[in-house]
């Protein structure tokens, strides 16, 4: 962060960027929260209130659209949030023994974080990657299949390397799947940004 809980010049200015991509601004609102909370690692009410600023709602949209979504998180967690899926692929597989490991290992549970702010334990009602059960999800990173090795494994990743991610290769093996970052299209000069008509036949939008 730029200035305690503000948003840096930097996102602001893509936030505002967003707004240009989409035919009505508002729809900039969902990546907007994104992006913040990326930077800061959680949304606390002034980035959300900077948010519905830059994108021009009132801020009980941001505060609705948090609050609907959990991967948005409305309180400080650790660095790697690490997110146990209890599916029922899952839970066959021994989600239960991952979230014994973890306590073991981290000495938390579900719904809490480690005194040194680096691991946040949660549970996921389910990451729809059955073929990698038991699964987790580490910030947007998915891994699995999970026995005590790989945990144990994951872990020492984790710790050893500040920018860890499987996906690029950094601390891990390339081997692993990520969330995918939206794919905002380029802005069409023909289309205003408040603009909320149909289109006449023919014209289309892109």
């Amino acid at each position: 962060m730029s200035d305690g809980l503000r948003l840096s010049a930097k996102t602001r200015a893509e936030i505002e960027r967003l707004t240009t991509v989409y035919p009505v601004r508002r729809s900039a609102l969902l990546p907007g929260l994104r992006l913040a909370q990326r930077e800061i690692g959680w949304l606390p009410r002034e980035a959300m209130d900077e948010v519905a600023e830059i994108v021009g709602v009132d801020p009980n949209a941001c505060y609705a659209l948090a609050t609907f979504y959990d991967l948005f998180y409305r309180e400080p967690v650790g660095k790697y949030v690490i997110g146990v899926c209890e599916g029922l692929a899952c839970h066959l597989g021994g989600s239960g023994r991952v979230l014994g490991w973890l306590k073991e290992r981290l000495g938390i549970g579900p719904g809490e974080t480690t005194a040194d702010g680096l691991f946040t334990v949660r549970t996921f009602e389910c990451l729809a990657a059955c073929d990698r059960a038991p699964c987790a999800l580490v910030n947007d990173e998915y891994v699995g299949p999970l026995d005590e090795a790989r945990l144990d494994e994951l872990l020492r990743e984790l710790r050893s390397h500040p920018n860890w991610s499987r996906v690029s290769g950094v601390g891990g093996r390339g081997s692993g799947a990520s969330i995918p970052d939206p794919q905002y299209p380029t802005p069409d000069p023909r289309h205003s940004t408040t603009d909320t008509r149909h289109p006449a036949p023919g014209e289309g939008r892109s």
